[in-house]
């Protein structure tokens, strides 16, 4: 088997199985939804800046956060790359935030000054307009709610949308009063090893897909095949898929069909399990970036199917994932997935919506 096939079968494992990591607690002054995960981030989108701005927030635990910038080399401006990153104490005690100490990671310059100050403000005032707007709960399909806020750092009235599956702060997007994006939630994840990179060396997801390079020819001959599952989980392929291991199906090197149960998330109340697991569903891995941009969530009776797109920088590899997550009578999921190459998909589109359309739970 290649390498490249072994490290795809790890993912899809590791995958279903981070849904047991325990959850912790969440900023000072306001109780979410969801509580947020120990090394759990988000990043956003800052379009008020004259280049292209991404700030990301890290959750350690109650007392301790971190605050990243980073602007990608803008050659037409000649600015150089640059990436600032803030270790935040606070008092787990107090109901708003109150810095307890900091420490800012590499050298700064006096020109760095007015990005720290940005640092500071924006991490208070998320937080703070957070704390103001309440609860931010689901509704079945509507996961969030939004709010008109008057915010000086994005230029008086704004529009805020909250959505409960976005970490730490809930914000997903805020607008101006014509409609333009101000600040927008691009990507999120949690870390899960003290070795595990992801947060500080992201640099932005692309405005468009340009992984073109790999291929698939498909046997239009290929006759379908109705598989049933260990656990009653039933997949409809073709010839041209092979089994690797127990629920496990590869096309080539261009594919992958999994099946599996999981259970419910260790923590969770009953009545937000479901969207604890779809937050988790939603998170970046280690070296693959969830682009939140071109994510899609279907809401059905007892069953979400979320379509989203995963960005590898250091390959330039894009994939687009299929999730289906079917409530299980006595406790826990059925889980499928179908993963594969975004240019395939794009190309051979109503062969892989097929499958999806053709997996059902046996119950």
């Amino acid at each position: 088997m290649s390498d490249i096939r072994k490290k795809r079968i790890f993912f899809f494992v590791l995958t279903a199985a981070v849904w047991c990591a325990a959850s912790a607690s969440a900023l000072p002054g306001f109780s979410p939804y969801i509580d947020d995960v120990s090394g759990e981030y988000v990043y956003y989108r800052d379009y008020t800046f004259s280049r292209t701005v991404y700030v990301g927030f890290l959750y350690y635990n109650d007392s301790a956060y971190a605050v990243r910038y980073y602007a990608p080399e803008d050659a037409g401006a000649k600015l150089p790359a640059r990436s600032l990153e803030i270790f935040f104490s606070l008092d787990p005690r107090a109901d708003h935030v109150e810095l307890t100490g900091e420490r800012i990671v590499g050298s700064v310059t006096p020109d760095d000054t007015d990005t720290i100050n940005y640092m500071h403000d924006i991490f208070y005032e998320l937080n703070s307009r957070r704390i103001k707007a309440g609860a931010v709960l689901p509704a079945g399909a509507v996961t969030g709610k939004t709010v008109k806020d008057d915010f000086p750092q994005f230029g008086g009235a704004v529009t805020v949308e909250y959505d409960c599956l976005v970490p730490l702060f809930n914000v997903k997007k805020i607008t101006s009063a014509d409609g333009s994006v101000l600040f927008q939630v691009v990507t999120g994840g949690a870390l899960h090893s003290s070795e595990d990179t992801a947060f500080t060396v992201f640099t932005g997801v692309p405005d468009k897909y340009v992984d073109r390079t790999h291929v698939f020819s498909r046997d239009n001959g290929a006759k379908p095949k109705k598989v049933v599952t260990t656990d009653g989980q039933t997949i409809t392929l073709d010839s041209q898929w092979v089994q690797a291991m127990d629920n496990l199906w590869l096309l080539g090197d261009t594919a992958i069909v999994s099946a599996a149960v999981i259970p419910v998330p260790g923590g969770a109340a009953s009545d937000k399990a479901d969207y604890v697991v779809l937050r988790r569903m939603l998170q970046s891995t280690k070296d693959s970036y969830v682009n939140w941009s071109d994510i899609s969530l279907a809401f059905g009776k007892k069953q979400y199917i979320i379509n989203s797109v995963f960005v590898q920088p250091e390959s330039n590899t894009v994939t687009r994932t299929f999730r289906i997550l079917t409530k299980k009578y006595g406790g826990g999921y059925y889980f499928f997935t179908l993963s594969v190459f975004n240019n395939i998909y794009q190309t051979n589109r109503s062969y892989f919506d097929g499958i999806i359309g053709g997996y059902a739970v046996l119950q």
